[in-house]
């Protein structure tokens, strides 16, 4: 590859011989190759490719990889040998009929088996042609129709985020994009959008530092821009891990309501900036109707069940803002705080500018923020560090007592 690099060369390929003999394992030695290549295009602007010869290696390749791209059949043989595209094309067409035979025999993920009676409807060579296009999805979901089964028993949601590899491959697939259109049909701006409704717990490909990685680098070389919509979480400090700034990442409410808004959030960004210079960068203005929508329901429960009024800001309330010993004058300015923060500490930072009872409020605030946004160890560590040696051993005390109880 360095040596590729130093030709100037825009891509390369490697055959992948002789992976997995003498007793090594042959999924390792494609990771190791994948791993490899990864980082060294992480920092060069290069194509590589793996090519595969046998049936063994694209089945390794097909647990680690989501697509792959034939490189021979989609380049360089339809460009050179138009007979031989043709005869490829048939071969093609015959393994995919095996293929989706073999599919037919086996058991899918979380299925039960089919009954004995549901018949294999037979595959003619059209009914192949007209199927070559179809995507996954749609493919899954006839084999299940033709297999007399039921979506929810095969084709379920099981509760794991693989938020890392998502954008990894995500972005992966955009920049190959980018990289083989022709230079004068590529997109002149990338809006890169990343919703979730959960952490990061399943990812196996990528890691946070890579991916902060990768965006930087798509950032700085390439002027790409990330937005990050997260709700149930923090989405500011999450973002933060990718290297997405505080102005490009906002928290949402989690119905259909709040994605509703997001959408149009997005598509109205979409709207501006392609009608925009392509050298302009997205407002910070763009989340307000999110925040706006996410803050008025929280708004409406608070007020309805304790009748708080909460119709105020943080700027309206300090300047006469005076101690006061009442729930009814320091819970809806805590409570207004904490509406107003973007983090844990933001939300104390809120709470103590009012005044008056200050550590009343920064008590009830960060009460809020710590269950919304969790505490940031850092703080943690410091506060302890802080804290009466005394003060310090009855918290460690009553720890263990609850660890003991849990």
């Amino acid at each position: 590859m360095k040596l590729a690099a130093e030709y100037h060369c825009e891509s390369v390929a490697f055959p992948l011989l002789s992976s997995g003999n003498y007793g090594y394992p042959k999924e390792q030695a494609f990771r190791i190759a994948v791993d490899t290549i990864t980082q060294y295009v992480m920092e060069h602007d290069l194509t590589v490719y793996l090519v595969l010869y046998d049936r063994d290696s694209l089945a390794v390749s097909r647990k680690l990889f989501a697509s792959m791209e034939e490189y021979i059949d989609d380049h360089y043989v339809a460009q050179n040998d138009e007979s031989y595209g043709f005869g490829r094309r048939c071969r093609e067409l015959s393994e995919r009929r095996r293929l989706l035979e073999e599919d037919a025999a086996l058991p899918m993920l979380g299925a039960v088996p089919a009954p004995a009676a549901a018949p294999r409807t037979a595959r003619s060579l059209e009914s192949l042609m007209d199927n070559l296009g179809e995507s996954f999805t749609t493919r899954l979901l006839r084999l299940i129709d033709e297999r007399g089964l039921k979506d929810s028993t095969v084709y379920y949601v099981r509760g794991c985020t693989a938020l890392l590899d998502a954008i990894g491959c995500g972005m992966e697939k955009m920049v190959n994009i980018q990289r083989h259109l022709p230079e004068d049909e590529r997109a002149e701006k990338v809006i890169f959008v990343i919703t979730t409704d959960g952490l990061e717990n399943a990812s196996k490909r990528f890691g946070y530092e890579k991916i902060r990685r990768m965006i930087e680098r798509e950032k700085e070389q390439y002027g790409w821009e990330f937005l990050f919509l997260g709700a149930n979480m923090d989405a500011v400090k999450e973002a933060a891990r990718f290297g997405i700034s505080s102005d490009r990442a906002v928290r949402f409410e989690n119905d259909a309501q709040g994605v509703a808004v997001n959408y149009h959030v997005v598509s109205e960004t979409v709207s501006r900036m392609r009608e925009a210079p392509c050298c302009a960068s997205i407002g910070a203005e763009w989340k307000e109707q999110i925040e706006a929508d996410f803050q008025k329901r929280h708004h409406r429960y608070v007020e309805q069940t304790f009748g708080y009024d909460l119709n105020r800001t943080c700027d309206e309330i300090r300047p006469t803002y005076h101690h006061v010993e009442t729930c009814q004058e320091t819970v809806p300015e805590a409570i207004i705080a904490f509406l107003e923060s973007v983090s844990f500490e933001d939300a104390l930072r809120n709470a103590v500018s009012l005044g008056g009872d200050s550590d009343t409020l920064a008590c009830i605030t960060g009460g809020i923020a710590e269950a919304f946004y969790g505490m940031p160890q850092e703080l943690r560590d410091e506060t302890l560090k802080r804290l009466p040696e005394d003060i310090r051993e009855a918290y460690e005390l009553l720890c263990f007592m609850i660890a003991k109880m849990i």
